[in-house]
């Protein structure tokens, strides 16, 4: 007999039981979860014993999710031995459950919904042919693991060659600090609170508030069209911008073109704000994917594009790519359709870009790499890939989109149910809907980059420590809780691991991550060696600054705020 654990191999004949089984046990965990009480870390804090026994549970229950996450990718159709996102950990389930599992589920249930699709002959020809080349290695060994694409931990921070250096500071206020605007309506440094009135917010400091404010759209985005096929990605031109000559050849391209696709790709784990380290961009003929860490001072020059109103720039989920843009490179978009927004307007089940991909193209993007690194130079031909396939597509969801809107809208008017739109409208009834969707892309596009305080007194904010404890369910360290040892030495590691982040352009995580911070928390302490003795593994931050995070425990217990 074989010493292995594995189980046995199940067969067709056992797989009826095998199910039954399994879907009865599941129920089963899932009543008796539904019976721990809401205040569980209240009763952890009382018994050392419940509290071993909810991290074997946790511990057992994260082994399993790793699994079946492991069996997510080895449900690859493609060739690809490469595993799957890295191990799953606390802070994942706590912070990005959706992406870390959610989505990671979805996909696997995708998969056999396919799978049971082709197996009853009813899948269809994709309506458009990928053929992408043989994929070869461009990086060092130890780039080949998923985990490394996503912590490469041998890479130099680049922002410390930034010419303009990272400013952390919460107390800063965003400035537009243009040199020159662009396809001006009205000049740089007009004040939209003299044309509105008592306009004091914070978008009346965008440049471009009066352009977007009063733009004339083309009329071929109020036109139905035939979706235009992109090529495959090997029959696409494609150019990797890294330096100006390359650059100035895409800037002459892209003033040529109607409509321009754009994507970011950004890195927030080894920096405190994040920075944003690749832009995709993709005409209906050609693609490109920008070095942004080396043409950094350089994209300024985009805003001759970017402003364009004749020119449509088409995102999804515009909402962050917006402020990222002007705080890293000085860009602004004028003419903005966000795909994100059309499919809300649509009613659509789902909204992400994934699965507009998957709807209009056949094409899904490989989840691998949606937690990579995206300082690594030079990067694999498979991350550029998916990088690319953002843009690629992206100008053919917007046909699509466009025309179903056009389309829904039309409906609606024909209807009887509807009543028309009142005489002094000057709209169109077939184009309210698009209207509807290129208004909320301009609210959008309106955004700027806003900088959330500290606030060490009530810890409230994104970043709070309050905000921290309610999303972990712990009552005892929350804002309205009675002041104790445990909330005082939480809210002191919790400011000191916010001051260190931003000191050395650290994420939050990186200096200490959330289920270390409870732990210090809940049980400071005596000594250093002690505080070391807390991690499996001490993470580099706290090694070096050790003493420090001690002594602000040691004052937070003894009763210092």
């Amino acid at each position: 007999m074989s010493s292995s654990s594995r189980p046995p191999e199940l067969t067709q004949e056992q797989f009826d039981v095998y199910n039954t089984d399994l879907q009865a046990t599941a129920l089963k965990a899932t009543r008796n979860a539904a019976f721990l009480p809401a205040d569980l870390a209240f009763y952890r804090s009382l018994d050392r014993g419940i509290a071993k026994d909810l991290d074997a549970s946790s511990a057992r229950v994260l082994g399993l999710a790793n699994r079946l996450l492991d069996l997510v990718s080895t449900a690859d159709n493609s060739k690809s031995k490469a595993k799957g996102k890295g191990r799953l950990e606390h802070d994942d389930v706590t912070d990005n459950f959706r992406s870390a599992v959610v989505d990671s589920m979805d996909q696997l249930l995708e998969r056999a919904d396919i799978c049971l699709d082709e197996f009853l002959g009813l899948v269809k020809q994709p309506a458009i042919a990928m053929n992408p080349k043989p994929l070869k290695p461009k990086v060092r060994p130890a780039c080949n693991s998923t985990r490394s694409l996503q912590h490469a931990s041998h890479i130099p921070k680049p922002q410390l060659n930034f010419k303009r250096k990272p400013d952390n500071s919460s107390s800063t206020t965003w400035q537009p600090n243009l040199r020159h605007k662009y396809n001006a309506q009205v000049p740089l440094g007009y004040d939209m609170r003299d044309e509105n009135g008592s306009d004091g917010s914070s978008s009346s400091l965008h440049p471009y508030r009066h352009e977007i404010k009063h733009l004339e759209y083309p009329s071929h985005m109020f036109r139905s069209a035939e979706p235009l096929l992109p090529k495959s990605f090997e029959d696409t031109p494609f150019t990797w911008v890294t330096d100006a000559a390359s650059l100035a050849s895409m800037l002459e391209k892209l003033r040529a073109a109607n409509e321009i696709a754009i994507d970011l790709e950004y890195h927030s784990y080894r920096s405190f704000y994040g920075f944003v380290c690749l832009m995709q961009l993709s005409t209906r003929v050609e693609d490109f994917v920008v070095d942004t860490l080396a043409l950094r001072q350089e994209l300024e020059e985009l805003n001759e594009v970017f402003t364009n109103p004749s020119i449509v720039k088409v995102l999804h989920g515009a909402e962050s790519d917006i402020v990222w843009l002007q705080q890293d490179f000085n860009l602004y978009i004028v003419n903005l359709f966000d795909t994100f927004h059309a499919s809300k307007v649509l009613d659509f089940p789902r909204h992400s870009l994934a699965t507009l991909m998957e709807m209009y193209c056949d094409f899904t993007p490989d989840k691998r790499y949606q937690l990579a690194d995206w300082r690594i130079r030079p990067l694999p031909e498979e991350m550029l890939d998916y990088a690319r396939s953002d843009t690629h597509f992206l100008l053919f969801i917007y046909d699509h989109l466009r025309n179903a809107l056009l389309d829904r809208a039309q409906s609606r008017s024909q209807s009887p149910a509807i009543p028309p739109p009142s005489p002094s409208s000057s709209t169109s009834p077939a184009h309210a809907l698009v209207r509807e969707v290129l208004a909320r892309s301009a609210e959008t596009s309106l955004r700027v980059p806003e900088r959330e305080a500290y606030d060490a007194a009530h810890g409230s904010g994104p970043g709070g420590w309050d905000t921290l404890a309610r999303k972990w369910n712990k009552g005892g360290l929350m804002a309205d809780a009675r002041d104790g040892g445990a909330r005082r030495v939480y809210r002191a590691v919790h400011a000191w691991r916010d001051r260190v982040a931003r000191a050395e352009d650290e994420s939050t995580r990186y200096v200490l991550p959330n289920h270390h911070l409870f732990v210090l928390a809940e049980r400071p302490p005596a000594d250093i060696a002690s505080l070391l003795g807390a991690f499996a593994h001490v993470p580099p931050v706290v090694r070096r600054r050790a003493k420090e995070l001690h002594d602000a425990i040691r004052e937070a217990a003894q009763g210092g705020e």
